[in-house]
């Protein structure tokens, strides 16, 4: 018993000293128990390095679905809250095929078929009827995938039309022809994503692109609605090709960038489909 009580003191003490030195152990994205990781509105920073391909001649495939996308990145002072921010623009986005989706609003320029700026007062209420629905900061932080597509799934049965989700994913990275297919026929991919990094691509100058990188701190959502293939040649030899996908980030700075195909930080990827 005595030794017992002497390792019960020592534990103690260690931990109080811990707490007084702030080394209490850092808030976790996923609550004990529970499996499932928490999607948060992560922070992002320009990442310390970048990376510059020099060429003699490039050939740029950029593909975007029909008018682009909206642009979104309002949370109301909620915290955590990337899912209804990702939520609200695929609701904007599909507004102009299905309407009624944002009441009493049109979301795009009918001559040219471009999103128009988004209206942070006409939207407020379509984020948090998703925030809620999605029950975001309710079982912990953030959200998780599943009631992120639940909630989103309820939100556009509640207007009327029905969602679906189809994978875009393969072998665990996303799947470019599935993708392409996407952009293609107007649809847009939700992602989901832990901590990595997505980037801007500088096409500035002739004779190379510079790739700066921006750091996601923690697990993020996202919409991408376009793809990027670029082939580097140097004296008419192909000896680089990379592949993007282009990003609705969700972030007031970068608000568009760009994930590699082959990114190692991809949880899951959805084609988004409506009727």
């Amino acid at each position: 018993m005595k030794k017992l009580t002497w390792i019960l003191v020592a534990v103690f003490i260690i931990a109080c000293v811990s707490l007084s030195c702030g080394m209490a152990p850092a808030f976790a994205e996923t609550a004990p128990g529970v499996s499932e990781p928490r999607y948060t509105n992560a922070n992002v920073a320009a990442a310390a390095d970048n990376e510059t391909i020099y060429f003699t001649s490039v050939d740029i495939t950029n593909i975007t679905t029909d008018g682009g996308a909206p642009s979104f990145h309002t949370n109301y002072g909620a915290a955590n809250s990337c899912g209804p921010i990702a939520g609200t623009e695929i609701t904007v986005f599909y507004d102009k095929y299905f309407e009624n989706l944002v009441p009493d609003w049109q979301s795009y320029y009918p001559a040219s078929g471009k999103y128009r700026i988004t209206s942070s007062t006409l939207l407020e209420p379509i984020f948090w009827n998703l925030y809620n629905l999605m029950k975001c900061n309710v079982e912990d932080v953030g959200v998780s995938e599943a009631d992120f597509k639940s909630g989103l799934q309820t939100y556009f049965k509640n207007q009327g039309y029905s969602l679906s989700y189809q994978t875009a994913t393969k072998n665990g990275t996303l799947n470019w022809d599935t993708c392409v297919s996407a952009v293609n026929n107007n649809k847009p991919i939700v992602l989901f994503v832990g901590p990595g990094q997505i980037y801007d691509i500088n096409t500035t100058w002739d004779d190379r692109h510079i790739l700066d990188g921006f750091d996601i701190k923690s697990n993020h959502i996202m919409m991408a609605y376009g793809y990027v293939q670029i082939k580097y040649y140097n004296n008419g030899v192909n000896f680089r090709t990379e592949k993007f996908l282009t990003l609705e980030t969700g972030y007031g700075f970068p608000t568009t960038a760009y994930l590699k195909i082959n990114s190692d930080n991809l949880d899951a990827a959805y084609v988004i489909n409506v009727a």
